[in-house]
């Protein structure tokens, strides 16, 4: 008896691995859309997350700054002295950019002699390695007449490794160059670690940078008493996922941290030192030009001395002169008296003019505002929010297409199931008269279902986060500069997924074969009766029933007949239609995006912009 029940599991056993192939359609079908399900849950979760941590790789590799400040009266060596001091602070350092001109020559492409004029932010390199440029040919600059460009100044000016790019900065009248000198040697190409948006194509609208080209040369290449920024990192930042809550925790705290602890005291600081340095300035201006009228005054009151003593000798010699030898004399003193009025009316003048300058000047130090310092994160940067507004962006779209693609499985192993259960009636009868009970008869469906469904979520895996993700990788490659991207596993999605799939396939088997095991064997292995026949709405209305033909007649009470396939069959194709059609939607969006945004909401053809120069104030002119 044990040995033909262990030969009857062995031939049940057997027969569901027949069953699976003898049903590969259906097998097929149900690892098929467990796969895309699978695929669709994780590869675009998958994708977001993978440029999310490439990003954050490529941020920390070039180690960029977490926190930056600017004031509107530049910032110096003491401020990130006293920056530095801060506990939490890992390193900070200022350094020094300006907005300059460059021409483009043969800018339309011909051969015409055609000049483009463009502009780009100068920088200078970091001598401790903060926002290290990525270098994609060539090298750093390592002499003060040396430059790196970006990729997108070399495609647009032609220009190559090894030539001369020429700057020019624009200064207001009787104001110094910053840089030592205009002509410098393309030493490399390089990506921007602050600006890692794409500038060519349809993509450059997305960037939000005032200038249009980047450009680094040594510090020493800059003569300047003031940092136009100073960059910051924090310890323990590089620990944590750059757009994660916790990384954006711990730089809002520093960023309070130094808004309370720092920020007024040197904002004070450099106040004082402006007033101070311009007030000291203007003492020593006032003390030159009081000695100088001194002198001026000393100098007047000896002529008058001179000039009466010789007024007194002519008046004694008068009798002993002749006439006309006396008038000579006579007008050569009215001359030296009206020179010397003449002269002390100018100094007055002058006096009173240098007094007016004064009051101006000091006027000027009274008007001189206490600076502000402006403190960000990288959410200034455009090219550090796209990544994350894109991700964002790409992830609501995978939240709503896995939720159509489950009901869809799960709509269409109902289907399957069902098909096949009522099939094989016949047999379940025989398997329930031989005696196996419900449970053994149920797992050959379940474990059919399964298989499937396993099989299908490791492909729906390797497809998630290997092949979308490459796929995805291309499109960002034309939106961003990321020279190269990561891939990802994630456990939860990853494992998530299938069990979240085989779940929904598998219940829905379930639920089929209990509809049959709840018959008794001799049921079971009779043909089952089809559905009673009976009238339907359609039916009362003559004038339509009337025009239809045998078959549709008949198709059309089957389908008020059996109306659960009716509504799993309308579901379904609605499912599917709903995802193409979603697709399609998404592509006339993006591809309208573009032609909406600058044909109808920016409507002007050239933009002109007043940057603004953040350097050390101008001192009251005396």
């Amino acid at each position: 008896m044990v040995k033909g029940k262990h030969m009857m599991n062995k031939a049940y056993s057997k027969d569901i691995w027949r069953t699976v192939r003898r049903e590969k359609k259906r097998f097929g079908s149900l690892l098929l859309i467990t796969a895309l399900g699978v695929t669709m849950l994780s590869g675009l979760r998958a994708a977001c997350s993978d440029l999310r941590h490439t990003a954050d790789a490529f941020y920390d590799g070039q180690n960029l700054y977490d926190i930056s400040i600017v004031s509107t009266m530049g910032l110096t060596a003491e401020d990130v002295e006293a920056l530095q001091s801060m506990e939490e602070i890992e390193q900070a350092e200022g350094v020094y950019s300006e907005v300059v001109q460059v021409t483009l020559e043969n800018a339309d492409g011909q051969d015409s002699q055609v000049h483009q004029n463009k502009t780009a932010q100068v920088k200078t390199l970091s001598s401790g390695n903060l926002n290290l440029p990525y270098i994609i040919e060539g090298c750093l600059p390592e002499k003060v007449d040396e430059i790196a460009v970006t990729e997108n100044y070399l495609t647009q000016s032609g220009k190559k490794i090894g030539d001369t790019l020429v700057i020019n900065e624009e200064l207001e009248e009787d104001e110094e160059p910053n840089f030592l000198q205009t002509e410098y040697k393309i030493t490399g190409s390089i990506v921007d670690p602050m600006d890692v948006d794409s500038h060519e194509g349809v993509m450059s609208f997305r960037s939000t940078i005032a200038a249009e080209y980047t450009f680094y040369v040594m510090p020493g290449a800059v003569e300047s008493d003031v940092y136009t920024t100073i960059y910051l990192t924090v310890k323990n930042a590089k620990d944590e996922l750059c757009y994660s809550d916790a990384y954006k925790e711990l730089i809002e705290k520093q960023i309070t941290a130094i808004d309370t602890g720092v920020k007024d005291k040197r904002q004070q600081a450099r106040y004082d030192k402006l007033t101070g340095d311009a007030s000291r300035e203007l003492a020593d201006a006032e003390a030159e030009a009081d000695a100088e009228f001194d002198k001026a005054q000393q100098d007047i009151n000896e002529a008058k001395v001179k000039l009466s003593e010789s007024r007194q000798q002519l008046e004694a010699a008068a009798a002993f002169l002749p006439s006309e030898e006396l008038a000579v004399q006579q007008s050569a003193l009215e001359e030296a008296q009206k020179e010397l009025q003449e002269n002390e009316q100018k100094i007055a003048k002058e006096m009173a003019k240098a007094q007016l300058q004064f009051d101006d000047a000091r006027a000027d130090i009274e008007a001189i505002e206490m600076p502000q310092w402006y403190i960000q994160d990288r959410s200034a940067l455009s090219g550090y929010m796209n990544v994350q507004s894109d991700a964002d962006c790409i992830e609501a779209v995978g939240t709503a297409f896995p939720i159509l693609f489950l009901v869809v499985a799960i709509l269409i192993s109902l289907t399957t199931i069902t098909r096949m259960v009522e099939e094989e009636r016949g047999l379940i009868g025989t398997y329930k008269a031989l005696g196996f009970t419900d449970r053994e008869i149920r797992r050959k469906y379940l474990l059919y279902a399964a298989i499937a469904c396993i099989l299908g979520g490791i492909l729906g895996d390797i497809c998630g986060f290997v092949v979308l993700p490459a796929i995805i990788f291309r499109i960002f490659g034309i939106m961003y500069q990321l020279p190269w991207y990561l891939y990802g596993f994630d456990m939860l999605y990853g494992l998530g997924g299938i069990t979240l799939f085989a779940a929904g396939i598998i219940g829905a088997t379930w639920i089929s074969c209990e509809a049959e095991l709840k018959h008794t064997p001799a049921s079971l292995m009779r043909p089952k009766a089809p559905k009673t026949g009976a009238r339907i709405f359609l039916e009362r209305w003559k004038l339509v029933w009337g025009r239809l033909s045998f078959l549709n007649k008949v198709t059309a009470r089957n389908l008020f007949r059996y109306k659960k396939r009716m509504l799993m069959t309308i579901g379904g194709i609605m499912g599917c239609t709903a995802l193409v059609l979603c697709g399609f939607v998404i592509k006339d969006s993006v591809t309208a995006l573009c032609e909406n945004q600058y044909g109808h909401v920016y409507r002007y053809d050239m933009l002109a912009l007043s940057l603004i120069h953040i350097s050390e104030p101008t001192r009251p002119r005396l």
